[in-house]
């Protein structure tokens, strides 16, 4: 059964995305996933976590351009969304 309370951390990821904020985001994801009844996507949240982690360790280093760094940060963002509407659609089923 879909509990209010993890709809309201998956919307409250999409804010955050919409907003800019991807740690904060893949943070809720993370939140939500790592309850028993949502185990299944806890490991392709954690790859989102890494994948973030690793484009910030790049970003910082500079060895990304400016289109390389919107690129990645876009396609992390793009993932997330996607996973956060699979879930919500597979548990309004």
């Amino acid at each position: 059964m879909f509990v209010e309370d993890n709809g309201a951390l998956l919307q409250e990821a999409k804010k955050y995305i919409a907003s800019g904020d991807v740690r904060s985001a893949i943070n809720s994801l993370i939140s939500f996933t790592n309850r028993p009844e949502n185990k299944f996507y806890y490991n392709p949240s954690l790859q989102l976590q890494s994948r973030y982690s690793s484009f910030i360790q790049e970003k910082l280093r500079g060895t990304l351009s400016h289109q390389e760094e919107t690129l990645q940060l876009n396609k992390i963002s793009n993932d997330a969304i996607t996973l956060i509407d699979e879930i919500l659609k597979y548990k309004s089923m």
